[in-house]
């Protein structure tokens, strides 16, 4: 019986910014295909100097229940998902708390990532 599906998102982040920014905690909502998956936080603390791109990971459990419309419309898309990030990071500029609006989007063709998958398992075997 399948409860559900863990996903891993990896995120480039980056400061544009004159000084080096702290983020601690990240809240955010997660959105596939425009369906709403849930909410969900990370607290990796990173720190990005000026100019500076970091990669952040964000872990993301889909129940069941979530599952059935984002599996319609991926397979709607041709195994197109559109990942939606939306939240606020709980930052610290120059000594001060601040709560930064972010946002990131990514596509993923679901297709072909089990393709390589399976090329990369034939391939080492």
């Amino acid at each position: 019986v399948i409860e559900g599906v863990n996903l891993v998102i990896l995120f480039n982040v980056s400061n544009m910014g004159f000084t080096t920014i702290s983020i601690p905690v990240l809240r955010y909502s997660l959105f596939i295909n425009g369906y709403y998956v849930g909410d969900g936080y990370s607290n990796c603390s990173i720190e990005i100097s000026p100019g500076e791109v970091k990669e952040l990971t964000i872990h993301q459990f889909i129940a069941r229940d979530s599952l059935i419309d984002i599996t319609s419309s991926i397979i709607e898309n041709n195994g197109t998902l559109n990942i939606l990030v939306e939240g606020n990071a709980q930052s610290i500029i120059l000594g001060i708390p601040l709560k930064i609006p972010v946002k990131g989007m990514k596509t993923i063709n679901i297709y072909e990532e089990i393709r390589k998958a399976l090329y990369s398992m034939l391939a080492s075997k």
